[in-house]
């Protein structure tokens, strides 16, 4: 029999101090919805499609890939530069370094200020490049702005970063729990299918934690049950001091 322990919780989650910047509260606006939502299709196909390298080569640094999409290469192994992210120095994976910068990009979006958003944006991706979320508003700012080949460029990294979550599971049970490295690719993965939380809790079961979210679909109105794998957020609090509070 497995053992299953779980802790309920509010809607910020296992640490409320660390998952401000990511509640569910800071919803983007509609048009950010409807590409998030509208991009799933896309991210389950391009998940079908990724698969690991036949030759076994050195594992490349996160500074390495980051530099090598910020050059161009929206290709690159989305989730090896994930990972790659969790072993840097700059794990960050409550967002703690992040500040209001999250609040804030959102904001200047719904008030039409894409130069104000984009700028808030670029100040997330420089602190954490896989930030799903600033990819996506960066996106719909150059595309307002008549940027389309910027535009194109993050959409493609937004949804290589979406797809590269999506193929570790279907987020139906603990076993197959969708694995993510950070608390913001939880709300990330939920905005792209379209749910919206209503509560949240934590699951232990055989050594491992999950979130385990109770959602409903913005489309048909059913209830959804969501359980994300968090080993790797989860795991860091015993490496690392808890943020401060604000």
């Amino acid at each position: 029999m497995k053992k299953m322990s779980q802790a309920p919780r509010g809607p910020t989650g296992h640490n409320a101090d660390k998952v401000d910047a990511h509640k569910d509260t800071d919803r983007p606006g509609g048009d950010c919805m409807t590409i998030l939502s509208m991009t799933v299709a896309t991210a389950l196909e391009l998940a079908l499609m990724l698969a690991p390298a036949a030759a076994q080569q050195p594992a490349a640094s996160y500074d390495e890939l980051v530099a090598a999409v910020k050059a161009g290469k929206t290709d690159v192994d989305f989730l090896a530069l994930r990972q790659a992210y969790a072993a840097s120095p700059v794990y960050d994976p409550y967002g703690s370094q992040l500040g209001s910068l999250q609040r804030d990009m959102f904001e200047a979006y719904r008030r039409e200020d894409c130069p104000a958003a984009q700028l808030r944006a670029e100040g997330i991706l420089a602190i954490s490049f896989i930030h799903v979320d600033a990819h996506f508003v960066a996106t719909l700012c150059h595309r307002k702005l008549g940027n389309e080949e910027a535009a194109q460029r993050e959409q493609a990294i937004a949804r290589g970063l979406i797809a590269s979550i999506l193929k570790s599971g279907d987020g139906a049970s603990p076993a197959t729990a969708f694995v993510v490295v950070t608390v913001g690719e939880e709300y990330a993965v939920l905005r792209a299918l379209g749910l919206r939380v209503l509560n949240q809790s934590l699951v232990s079961a055989d050594g491992h934690s999950y979130d385990r979210f109770d959602a409903r679909s913005d489309e048909t109105g059913k209830s959804v049950v969501v359980f994300f794998n968090i080993d790797l957020p989860f795991g860091s609090l015993d490496r690392t001091p808890p943020p401060e509070k604000k």
